[in-house]
């Protein structure tokens, strides 16, 4: 799902990630991603890049905006699993037990690397704060990824932090500030 513009992507069985609106029946569109099943699919919170894996062993970064393909990384020992973008545009790539996290696609070497006891299944960051949660064969753990979280909660957006009293009294606040002062009594 891309959080900038609402389309769905989905990875599929011959390298392919589909694109889809909800008013439009087919796929707007196609891009032929891997020569392999894809094992992970996910766009960074601009709506500019996908990360995309396959049972290749490769992780590929590509441009949403053209569809070309910024860097790919190949690994021979071990498919990635998942690939995920940090709220800062940092990646986290999980492969077997051993998950990295890139700031820069192009790095010879993760800037951070944490190794399980246990397979990673699925792994995702905590928006406001600086982890991963890593969900394990055996359980769920975390990564502490300096920089992966955002550091500034955005005024516009829904307070993530809110509880039920302090959204009733915004709600009042708001409806009381479109109505004119002489018709409060």
């Amino acid at each position: 799902h891309n959080r900038h513009n609402g389309v769905v992507l989905l990875g599929h069985s011959n390298g392919v990630v589909s694109f889809w609106t909800p008013n439009v029946e087919e796929s707007v569109a196609t891009v032929f991603t891997h020569p392999s099943p894809l094992t992970s699919i996910d766009v960074d919170f601009s709506g500019k890049k996908l990360a995309t894996a396959g049972c290749d062993g490769s992780v590929k970064i590509w441009d949403m905006r053209n569809f070309d393909r910024l860097y790919s990384r190949s690994n021979d020992k071990f498919i990635a699993s998942n690939v995920c973008f940090s709220a800062t545009g940092v990646l986290g790539v999980a492969r077997g037990k051993r998950c990295e996290f890139f700031k820069e696609f192009n790095a010879k070497k993760p800037f951070l690397a944490n190794t399980f006891k246990s397979t990673i299944k699925t792994m995702k960051f905590v928006t406001f704060d600086d982890f991963a949660i890593c969900g394990l064969e055996t359980g769920v753990s975390s990564v502490v990824v300096p920089g992966s979280g955002e550091p500034n909660i955005d005024s516009n957006v829904a307070n993530p932090f809110a509880t039920t009293e302090w959204r009733q009294e915004q709600e009042i606040r708001g409806l009381l500030d479109k109505i004119p002062y002489d018709m409060i009594t």
